[in-house]
Order: structure tokens, then sequence, then C-alpha cells
């Protein structure tokens, strides 16, 4: 991601809107944000992605592998100053495209 994109995703996922339906859903702090960002580069327990419908990001997708109990959880989430727009079936286009 850029450091534009970085911090879009950073002010999306600390929304009230999305924030809230988190598992943690505490405010993530920059150096936090940053750390996790810099994590996903060598995970392989983790996927995310921003997606864009043209120029436009919309949303995040995300998969996390849970090797433990042999599954993965996946989540995503709406750029908030769009949501009621119908962009979530586009999210879950994205993630579906992506894992097959």
């Amino acid at each position: 991601l850029t450091a534009d994109e970085q911090q879009l995703v950073l002010l999306w996922r600390n929304s009230d809107s999305v924030r809230r339906w988190m598992f943690d859903s505490t405010t993530i702090a920059q150096a936090q944000h940053e750390q996790f960002l810099h994590s996903l580069q060598s995970s392989r327990e983790k996927t995310y992605w921003l997606v864009y419908v043209g120029s436009e990001p919309i949303g995040v997708c995300y998969v996390t592998l849970l090797k433990q109990k042999s599954s993965a959880e996946f989540g995503m989430y709406v750029n908030p100053d769009k949501l009621g727009q119908g962009l979530g079936s586009i999210l879950l286009n994205s993630f579906l495209q992506t894992i097959y």
C-alpha cells in the first residue's frame, strides 16, 4: 500500500461504523497500524487487500488462517462514507475471486 492508502485504511478501520464490528474494537494507533502492515509482508497466515472500483478504493478484504483449527476466517469492511451503496457484494466478489 502507498502511504496514502495506509492512512485511508487506518481511518476506515478506526471509524465508529467499522470499529464496533471488529474483534478488537479499540482505536488503533498509527504505530500499531504500521507494525501490523509490516508484519503482513512476511505472514503466511494473513492476507489483506484494498479493493478498488475503477480508481476508487471502496473497502478492505482479509483472510486469517488458523492452522491449529484447520480453518480460516475472512472479513471485509467498506469505506464508511460509502455505507448503504451496495458495495458489500463487490467486496464479497473480490474475496471469492481471490481465494479461488
